[in-house]
């Protein structure tokens, strides 16, 4: 038998349980309530001071007057909305006192009693400034005696005579594209806005005194087409070359793709290729819609390896503008009578020979002529692989390739359809027209 079963069968008194229950309940209810007393008792009696003979039997209270706050700022604006109050529509007059040095508008032979009645009638006058509206003929009515003697206080303005003074000037039609650089005091790189990537002053008397600006892309790369190393050389000679030879300044802007939308700002941008690559379909599209804009580029290939050989360059190159969507024709030979031996620097026997030409290097292209795209007549591509480029590099420069580039940049400037702002010079044209219209097929 487990010695917990004996404890099974005790019976529990519940009698007794809630007897000693309510016991301990009231026990300790009374000694808590006690406790809380006492603990009221002793905070009582800490905050309580006793007096000392030092305490004083009463306080002395000082009453100062309280600053009042600054006044806040308000918006002077804030009245903007309010609608102001509705102006009579009665014209106001008004009487202005009359000043006591005349009571009685009796004469006098002190000259200063007319200068101190001027003053004073100056000063009331200002006063009153505020209800003058055009009503200079009654402040003057109501205000000088009529029989003072001549004094000028107010005088009228002489009416300026229009035909004396502009009757001279001489009108003339000028065309509607036409600017005075020394008459408006301004100069090209005042124009050079940001507006333009190309402007152009044409002076109608010399082409090579022409004024302008022009912006180029550093380089131009595809997906798969790597600018030659030796490109930003040859920029940088076709800088010095167009600003040698004439009144255009080159400024170079950063790299672009062929597919970049800013692509079409630019007149002028240069290609070139000394390896072989695959021009994708949006770069094919991207280019004939540059030309198809306005754009003009000269191409060149580079990447020769042997003599033998054309440069790596050209077949991609010639591939990329034999099959630009929507360009009939492709690459086609520039004649030799063509603007562009002409424009400004006379090339009578074609493109000038290079070190290239001159020897038995094989080239694709005829050793004697130029390629180029056109659109409607207008050339709108230059294909060489004639190493041009590295003959405009500073230190290798060739004369008639700094010549032949000038003609290119001009062309592509001033030719029609293209993208740069055109303007002619109003003081050269005067001087060959006399004033008059320049017909439009000029």
């Amino acid at each position: 038998m487990s010695k917990y079963a004996l404890y099974r069968h005790i019976p529990l008194d519940t009698k007794l349980l809630r007897r000693e229950s309510r016991r301990l309940l009231v026990s300790g209810g009374c000694l808590g309530m006690l406790f809380l007393a006492l603990l009221a008792v002793m905070i009582r009696s800490e905050r309580t001071i006793a007096p000392t003979a030092d305490t004083p039997s009463s306080l002395r209270v000082q009453i100062i007057s309280v600053p009042k706050p600054p006044p806040q700022i308000q918006n002077p604006f804030i009245n903007w909305r309010r609608t102001s109050p509705q102006k009579s529509l009665v014209r106001r007059t008004f009487r202005i006192r009359q000043p006591e040095i005349f009571p009685n508008r009796q004469k006098s032979e002190d000259p200063n009693i007319y200068r101190l009645y001027a003053e004073r009638v100056v000063r009331e006058f200002t006063e009153r400034i505020d209800n003058y509206f055009d009503e200079s003929q009654i402040v003057i009515e109501h205000t000088i005696p009529r029989d003072l003697p001549d004094i000028t206080l107010f005088t009228e303005l002489p009416i300026p005579e229009i035909q004396t003074r502009y009757g001279d000037l001489a009108y003339d039609r000028r065309p509607p594209e036409a600017i005075s650089l020394t008459g408006e005091m301004v100069t090209v790189d005042d124009l050079d806005t940001g507006r333009y990537k190309g402007l152009i002053v044409v002076d109608t008397t010399d082409l090579l005194r022409s004024e302008g600006f022009l912006h180029i892309p550093a380089a131009v790369h595809g997906a798969t087409l790597t600018p030659p190393e030796s490109l930003p050389k040859i920029i940088e000679g076709l800088t010095a070359a167009i600003a040698a030879l004439t009144g255009i300044r080159i400024e170079i802007d950063g790299r672009l793709n062929f597919d970049s939308p800013y692509l079409r700002r630019y007149p002028f941008i240069v290609i070139a290729a000394d390896d072989i690559f695959e021009a994708t379909d949006t770069e094919r599209a991207a280019l004939a819609s540059y030309f198809a804009g306005g754009g003009f580029a000269f191409i060149e290939s580079y990447g020769r390896i042997n003599p033998s050989l054309p440069p790596r360059g050209a077949p991609p190159l010639r591939s990329l503008l034999n099959s630009l969507p929507g360009v009939t024709g492709g690459l086609s030979v520039i004649p030799n009578d063509h603007l562009l031996y002409d424009i400004a620097f006379p090339f009578p026997d074609g493109p000038p020979r290079t070190a290239g030409t001159a020897t038995r290097v094989v080239t694709i292209q005829q050793r004697t002529m130029l390629e180029g795209v056109f659109i409607d007549d207008r050339l709108v591509a230059v294909y060489s692989e004639k190493e041009y480029g590295p003959m405009l590099i500073v230190g290798n420069d060739s004369e008639a390739a700094r010549k032949l580039i000038a003609n290119m940049v001009i062309l592509a400037m001033v030719q029609r359809g293209g993208t740069t702002r055109k303007f002619v010079d109003y003081d050269a044209w005067k001087d060959i027209t006399g004033g008059g219209i320049i017909p439009k097929n000029q």
